[in-house]
Parts: C-alpha cells; structure tokens; sequence
C-alpha cells in the first residue's frame, strides 16, 4: 500500500475499547504491508449525521491522508444524502487525486460511484474487474459462489390487510437514553 504521503486514514465510530482495538489491529495490518506508514484516524461518534462524516474525511485528508477506507459509508443515509456523499468522494479522487476503498454490499452503489471492484468471499478474495466490465448478477455470483437469479417474484396482492400491529414499543438507545416511548403503529398492505 503505497501513498504519496505515507498516510491513510481510518474514521471509527465511538471512541470506545472494542474499536481501540480495531484501530490497532488496523494499524498493525498496515504497518505489515509499509512498516513507514502512518495511520490518522478519527472518532465519528455519530453515524447518523452525513455532515459529521464529511467533516471526518475532509479532516483526514488535510492531515495528510492518501487513502480512506469506508466501511458501509451509507448505511443510514437517505438517497439524497448518499448523492451527496458520492459526490464528495468523486471530489476528492477526481479534483484531488485521493483514494477511497469502499466497503459494502449494495451492488447498485458500487457500479455507481467505482472505477475498480473487489469481491472478497469469507474472507478471501474472489477477484477484481474493472467496474464498466461488472453488473448485479456478475457481482452477486462471485459474492455467493453461484449464480444468483434476479426475477421477479410474483406474490398474490392482499391491499388493505394488516400484516404487522406494534403498540407501546419502549426501546432505549445505544447511549441508554430512551429512544422509543409508547410508540404504536400499524402496516397495512
């Protein structure tokens, strides 16, 4: 892993032990690879805000970062939002010459915002193939290890019937906090 600055970058999200530790086993696969390299890395804290993980990149590569690893960068983020994040990205490897792996399983977004695709398998690396040479069904079967069909599935229609009823669900955050108080609702199909 070659950068022109010997930096790359690593956005975690809370600053908590289990990612210390991530950041350290990061770290040390990094250094395996460019015993010189040095690894900034930032705690988002918060991966709901696509402003917050704009500001964590943009932060990364004024420290000197070459390359960004993202790890499910769109997760919660709404359509427009990914837009815009896609555009960010396309920013900084177009206009300023950086790298950014992306890592995920949404195989729409890769063959939209990729020059290059990787497919790894538990673990392994299947292959890589130039993104114009890829499709969903090319990525899904290396993903899988067979082919994987993309029909339709044809279900009988049942409008107006209810198919979930949730009442008073309580549920507290992952900051403990509550969440959801006495919410209800219902799905109707």
């Amino acid at each position: 892993m070659l950068t022109k600055t010997n930096t790359i970058g690593m956005v975690g999200g809370m600053d908590l032990p289990v990612i210390r530790n991530f950041q350290v086993g990061y770290e040390a696969g990094a250094k395996y690879i460019n015993k010189d390299v040095k690894v900034e890395t930032i705690f988002a804290e918060d991966f709901e805000d696509p402003a917050k993980g704009k500001e964590c990149a943009t932060a990364l590569y004024s420290r000197g970062a070459d390359i960004l690893i993202l790890d499910e960068p769109t997760a919660v983020l709404t359509p427009q939002e990914t837009d815009e994040l896609f555009n960010v990205i396309r920013k900084l490897v177009g206009e300023m010459n950086k790298t950014v792996i992306i890592i995920t399983h949404k195989l729409q977004e890769v063959l939209a915002i990729s020059d290059r695709v990787s497919v790894m398998r538990q673990g392994k690396l299947v292959g890589t193939l130039p993104t114009r040479e890829a499709n969903e069904e090319i990525l899904a079967e290396m993903m899988i290890g067979k082919e994987v069909l993309f029909h339709d599935l044809h279900r009988e229609e049942v409008q107006g019937k209810e198919a979930l009823e949730v009442k008073n669900i309580k549920a507290k955050g992952n900051r403990g906090l509550m969440a959801l108080k006495e919410v209800s609702f219902s799905l109707v199909l």
